[in-house]
C-alpha cells in the first residue's frame, strides 16, 4: 500500500510568521501615522501663516493711515479729530460747547472689554484717517476720496479679528453721512467684517516719548488703561500755541499682539496639547487657555509695532517738564 506524505508549516513556524507579520502591520501603521499627524501639523502651520500674513499686513496698512489729513500732526487723550479715538474729547471739535459727533463710549479704544479663549478679555482699537483718493474700508465698501473713515478693531463673539466701519464727509462745521444727510453720531456697532478668524486674544499697547523722537531710549510701551490712568501715566507740560498746559504724552507707536490658533487641529498631539496648558506671552501680557480651548490647534503670537507718520509732528521744543 502506498503511503501519502503532506509538507506544511509547523505550529511554531505558523506564530513566528503571524508574529513578523503582526510587527510589518504595525510599523506600515505608525509610518501611516506620523505621516497624517506631520500633515496635519504642516496644515495647521500653513493656516496661521496665512492668518497673519494677510490679515495682519491688512490691518498694519490701515493703521499706518491713522490721524492722516488730521488738523494736528500729533496724538493724545484730548486731541479732537484725532487719528486715534481713546476718548469723546478725541471724537471732534466742539461748537458751542457741544461736539460735532458723538461715539458711543462701548466703541472707544479700550483695554480688556473683548471676547477671547483666554483669562485676560480682549483690547479693542479704533482709528481714524482721511482717504487722500478713493479706495476701500475695512468691511469692503467704498470709500470715495477725501472722506473720513473710522474704524473699530475687536474680537467678536465668534473668536475672529472683526472690523466695523463708519464714513462721513466734512466741511467746515458740516458734517453729513454718505447719504448727504447731516451727520451727528458716529455708528461702529454690529459685527462688521471679519479680519482675521480663529484669534484667541488681541491686545493693543501704546507707545510715547519723554523727549526727541530721535532718542530710541526714551520710548515707553504702555496699555490703554495705563495710558488713560494719571496715576500710571502722568500728564506732561507742553507749550501749545504759548499757552502752557497739562496733557497726556503724544502717542507715536501701536504695538499690535494677537494670539491667533490654526483652523485645522494637529491631530491627537499630546505635545500641541500640553503646550496649550501653558501660559502665552502677548506683548508682556500671561494669558492662559481657556480649559476648553486647551486642545490640539496650534497656537503662534503675533506682535507688530506701527510707527504712526501721521502723528510724528510732536518736537522737543514744546516739551517743558514731567
Amino acid at each position: 500500500m502506498k503511503i501519502s506524505r503532506h509538507s506544511g508549516f509547523t505550529l511554531v513556524e505558523l506564530m513566528v510568521a503571524i508574529t513578523l507579520g503582526l510587527l510589518v502591520t504595525a510599523a506600515a501603521i505608525q509610518l501611516y501615522i506620523t505621516g497624517i499627524t506631520s500633515y496635519n501639523v504642516q496644515k495647521a502651520m500653513s493656516s496661521i501663516q496665512d492668518s497673519a500674513s494677510f490679515g495682519v499686513n491688512y490691518i498694519l496698512d490701515d493703521v499706518r493711515r491713522a490721524n492722516l489729513s488730521a488738523p494736528s500732526a500729533y496724538m493724545n487723550d484730548q486731541q479732537p479729530n484725532s487719528g486715534l479715538i481713546l476718548t469723546s474729547s478725541n471724537v471732534s471739535e466742539l461748537k458751542d460747547n457741544k461736539p460735532l459727533l458723538t461715539l458711543n463710549d462701548a466703541y472707544l479704544t479700550k483695554s480688556a472689554v473683548g471676547d477671547g479663549n483666554v483669562s485676560q478679555k480682549s483690547d479693542q482699537l479704533t482709528i481714524r484717517y482721511q482717504a487722500v483718493e478713493p479706495g476701500y474700508d475695512c468691511t469692503g465698501k467704498t470709500l470715495p476720496a477725501n472722506t473720513y473713515v473710522v474704524q473699530r478693531y475687536f474680537i467678536g463673539s465668534d473668536k475672529a479679528l472683526r472690523c466695523v466701519s463708519d464714513q462721513y464727509q466734512q466741511t467746515g462745521n458740516t458734517i453729513t453721512g454718505m447719504d448727504n444727510k447731516t451727520k451727528t453720531t458716529l455708528d461702529l456697532s454690529g459685527n462688521g467684517q471679519i479680519i482675521i478668524p480663529n484669534v484667541d486674544y488681541m491686545r493693543v499697547q501704546l507707545g510715547y516719548v519723554k523727549g526727541a523722537l530721535n532718542n530710541p531710549t526714551a520710548m515707553s510701551y504702555v496699555s490703554i488703561g495705563d495710558y488713560l490712568d494719571t496715576n500710571k501715566t502722568s500728564a506732561v507740560k507742553k507749550n501749545i500755541n504759548g499757552i502752557q498746559q497739562s496733557i497726556k504724552p503724544n502717542i507715536n507707536v501701536i504695538q499690535i499682539g494677537l494670539l491667533v490658533q490654526s483652523n485645522e487641529t494637529a491631530g491627537n498631539d499630546s505635545i500641541v496639547r500640553n503646550r496649550n496648558k501653558q501660559a502665552f506671552d502677548v506683548l508682556g501680557q500671561s494669558v492662559t487657555l481657556n480649559e476648553k480651548n486647551q486642545d490640539t490647534r496650534l497656537r503662534q503670537v503675533v506682535t507688530q509695532t506701527i510707527s504712526l507718520r501721521n502723528a510724528m509732528g510732536w518736537v522737543e521744543e514744546g516739551y517743558v517738564t514731567p
